[in-house]
């Protein structure tokens, strides 16, 4: 079962996204924010479009799990391997965990996902990021 308060969290983060008011999402946004949540790609996907119904400058996030399903050949058993998780760092940002050479395939991937940054960190995450 979901957890509607980190869903609201969520949508929270990207209220200027989706509110009709945009002062008010503006107002109601944060630029600073990190799901404690680790998603299924499915998940993360519909979350993602909730959040951010029309994307948000180059980030699309039926364009991204798109492309991850293909680059893991839509088998569940890769897909299933790895875990989305949503964030804000000023602009939209993903971290994915799973096996590091899944990861490392996804790095490369980057311009096809149209994201600015893809690095593993310390932690062996990917971190995504989008302008």
């Amino acid at each position: 079962m979901q957890n509607q308060d980190s869903n609201s969290e969520l949508r929270l983060a990207y209220a200027d996204c989706w509110m009709r008011d945009e002062r008010e999402g503006m107002r109601r946004r944060s630029l600073d924010f990190r799901d404690n949540r680790w998603l299924e790609l499915d998940g993360w996907e519909d979350e993602m479009l909730l959040a951010c119904p029309d994307g948000y400058n180059d980030f699309d996030a039926r364009t991204v799990a798109s492309a991850l399903r293909a680059m893991l050949d839509n088998d569940a058993a890769k897909i299933d391997s790895i875990g989305l998780q949503a964030a804000r760092e000023g602009s939209v940002t993903c971290y994915i965990s799973g096996p590091l050479e899944i990861l490392t395939k996804i790095v490369k991937l980057r311009r096809a996902l149209f994201a600015a940054e893809a690095h593993i960190d310390s932690n062996e995450q990917l971190r995504l990021w989008w302008d």
